[in-house]
């Protein structure tokens, strides 16, 4: 899942912490792929680079 917000998409809790990316995924620019701990959810945050 693909989220903009410092939340997880799935519990909307703010306890995440950051995991490796998959090749592909490095090929967009200002992603980071987390793992949420209380629901268990994987999904990468896209961060506006300004």
């Amino acid at each position: 899942m693909l989220t903009m917000k410092k939340r997880c998409p799935g519990c909307g809790k703010i306890s995440f912490y950051r995991i490796k990316r998959e090749w592909w995924m490095r090929l967009l620019p200002g992603t980071r792929h987390y793992h949420c701990l209380e629901c268990r959810e994987k999904f990468v945050l896209l961060q506006t680079i300004m």
